[in-house]
């Protein structure tokens, strides 16, 4: 299960309950970064998404009262972008940013960020 600081609006889960329920503390996608480098939240204007880097420290520095997570690779939701090309070019911007394995498993699938989650255990 992916995990996100920044949900869409109504989403039905909250953060407590993904950092005390989802699989073991490696787990690390920051899931949902919507249609990457968009200027703001999804369903929230005004609210642009902060640096990536910010986002894995604050997600792992929050982890810590329920157990110790670490961010191993970044899960991108290229659906607004059109061309696979501009999808690809994201990603790796993406991945240059945060020095981590970055893919989007849904139009790419996802064995570049298994063999992520793989290599740390």
């Amino acid at each position: 299960m992916s995990q996100t600081i920044t949900p869409p609006p109504a989403q039905g889960t909250t953060l407590a309950g993904l950092l005390n329920t989802s699989g073991p503390p490696e787990t690390g996608p920051i899931g949902r970064v919507v249609a990457a480098l968009r200027r703001g939240l999804e369903g929230s204007p005004g609210h642009p998404i902060p640096p990536l880097t910010e986002l894995i420290e604050l997600h792992e520095r929050i982890s810590l009262p329920a157990r110790k997570a670490t961010v191993v690779c970044i899960a991108v939701n290229t659906a607004a972008i059109a061309s696979d090309e501009d999808a690809r070019a994201a990603i790796q911007e993406i991945g240059q940013e945060t020095g981590l394995p970055a893919d989007d498993p849904v139009r790419f699938g996802a064995q570049h960020l298994l063999d992520a989650l793989l290599a740390r255990l």
